[in-house]
């Protein structure tokens, strides 16, 4: 984002203290809805997040969902799926429940700790899991993204995970981005080795099929 950010003009910037807004969003979808072919629409945080805090204010996301739900009337419904760190999410349970969406979260760790140290903007281990709690009576299929893997308690995660989603997508780390610092840590350094990652996924995936929670790499969730 370093060199996108230059290549716009805009000053440079530490990893995770700007957001840039796109206030058209909503009206972007809901004109490319038209011709766009049926595929899932995706909330994804992969270098942002649709539940940043400034969204309180904002309110961008909830008026995509709202456009994804009027567009219902119109044409067959499209899967939706909202992956995030943010516990604002709540706010919109009443349209995801409506849309059927499958709302995730990301979890690369059950301790809060290390949470706090990489994601110190997102909201706290406990949060996230009570969210997917709730999320599952508002209507919701929930789901949990576990990449890359942090330290903490693998058995710990996986107990966690298995009270709250039926399904979860496992992953390592694929490089560093603005965490390079964070990784530097010596008490996290480790986690930043291919090794240490695959044997921790490995880990985690057998723990959690041993509690009858299902793995998923395809382009969705299974279905609850």
């Amino acid at each position: 984002l370093a060199a996108w950010r230059k290549l716009v003009g805009l000053p440079d910037a530490p990893w995770g203290s700007y957001v840039e807004v796109r206030r058209n969003a909503p009206e972007v979808l809901r004109r490319e809805l038209e011709t766009a072919p049926p595929l899932p629409i995706k909330f994804c945080p992969v270098a942002s997040d649709p539940y940043h805090a400034v969204e309180a204010r904002e309110g961008i996301t909830r008026a995509c969902l709202e456009v994804l739900r009027e567009d219902r009337e119109k044409r067959p419904p499209r899967d939706v799926l909202v992956l995030t760190r943010g516990a604002l999410v709540r706010r919109d349970f009443d349209l995801l429940g409506d849309l059927g969406a499958y709302l995730g979260v990301s979890l690369p760790t059950i301790d809060d700790e290390v949470r706090a140290h990489f994601e110190p903007r997102g909201a706290t281990v406990t949060e996230r899991l009570a969210l997917l709690r709730d999320a599952r009576f508002a209507g919701a299929q929930t789901f949990a993204v576990v990449q890359p893997i942090l330290p903490g308690n693998i058995d710990a995660l996986a107990d966690a995970l298995a009270e709250t989603v039926s399904s979860v997508r496992v992953a390592v780390l694929e490089g560093e981005e603005g965490a390079a610092a964070d990784f530097r840590d010596p008490r996290y350094a480790p986690a930043r080795e291919a090794a240490w990652q695959a044997d921790r996924a490995q880990e985690l995936g057998e723990a959690l099929g041993a509690r009858g929670v299902a793995l998923w790499t395809s382009e969705l969730p299974p279905s609850s």
